[in-house]
């Protein structure tokens, strides 16, 4: 007992210089809340409350100064575009690091979203569907690092006579520039990296979703709850972007605005580019290859993919 003693006032003395600690990082915080707030009010500019025209004159003289001096605003705009398209390729490599483990675990043989020949038709649906959504959304994380990296040598390959080129005026930001200038880059690297995060999120989601042979009541119960929970998650990203867009309405909206300019640029084009000749087959055998996995019931069905469709989807 005498030498448990000193022990066990060791904890205790660590203990409430835990709790010492844990105090001052919590006091600490709020006071620096409570007065860097005030500050950063007062420093906030008086062009969005009263003087707006004394900031547009301010501005209006700057940029004139800029197109004076040869170009500045459009390299210095351009600059500051390709550092936030070059930032992308960060978070795309740490997404497609975890979609990538998310992968190996359910294509393995003895996963649980095997497709088993006693699974009704809906199950199979969900478990094609998980696999298809940790397929696309590391592809497209992929294809996020490489457009970004592409986009940005580009950007800082641009010369001289390029950059006076570039359409900017009084009132241009980066990314208003990559909007007026490289729509579709900028439109590509955003819904790459966007859509693969849901893509990986709607993955778990089912994968939590998706019932088990011989589970626990409570274990499918939890599940049934993470699914749900990583679901509304996914509904609030949308939300909180969407809310946070400046140049589109919304996200469907960029969607549709990213094909019409892929469909202008590349494909209603004249003369026709040579990768469009051979994109074009592999995307309709791509479109085939689907249909007929998500809708093929069994392993032994000799129908025809129209048979099975319409079997499927009418009747």
């Amino acid at each position: 007992m005498l030498q448990m003693a000193p022990t066990s006032t060791m904890r205790q003395r660590f203990c409430l210089l835990l709790c010492l600690v844990l105090l001052s990082c919590v006091v600490g915080a709020s006071s620096d809340s409570t007065v860097l707030r005030p500050r950063l009010l007062a420093f906030q500019p008086q062009s969005l409350t009263s003087t707006s025209s004394d900031s547009q004159s301010i501005l209006m003289a700057t940029s004139s100064i800029l197109n004076l001096r040869g170009g500045d605003q459009s390299a210095m705009l351009v600059g500051k575009a390709s550092d936030w398209v070059g930032s992308l390729a960060g978070p795309a490599s740490m997404v497609s690091g975890a979609v990538l483990s998310n992968l190996y675990q359910i294509m393995r043989a003895d996963s649980d979203l095997s497709i088993k020949p006693g699974d009704s038709k809906m199950l199979r649906i969900a478990k094609k569907m998980t696999k298809f959504l940790l397929v696309s959304a590391f592809t497209m994380v992929l294809s996020c690092i490489f457009f970004s990296l592409i986009t940005r040598s580009m950007l800082m390959a641009l010369p001289p006579a390029a950059l006076a080129k570039v359409h900017v005026h009084g009132e241009s930001t980066p990314m208003s520039v990559l909007r007026e200038n490289f729509e579709f880059e900028y439109l590509t690297c955003q819904i790459l990296i966007g859509q693969g995060l849901l893509n990986w999120l709607g993955s778990i989601a089912l994968t939590f979703g998706i019932p088990r042979p011989d589970q626990p009541l409570s274990v499918r119960k939890m599940n049934v709850f993470i699914s749900t929970v990583v679901s509304c998650m996914m509904l609030i990203m949308v939300s909180f972007f969407n809310n946070h867009l400046i140049h589109y309405p919304n996200y469907l909206a960029m969607l549709w605005r990213w094909s019409e300019i892929t469909w202008r640029k590349f494909i209603w084009h004249w003369p026709l580019m040579p990768m469009t000749y051979i994109m074009g087959p592999v995307f309709l055998l791509a479109v085939y290859r689907g249909l007929d996995a998500f809708f093929l019931n069994s392993d032994k069905d000799d129908e025809s993919l129209a048979d099975r469709i319409v079997r499927d989807v009418f009747g």
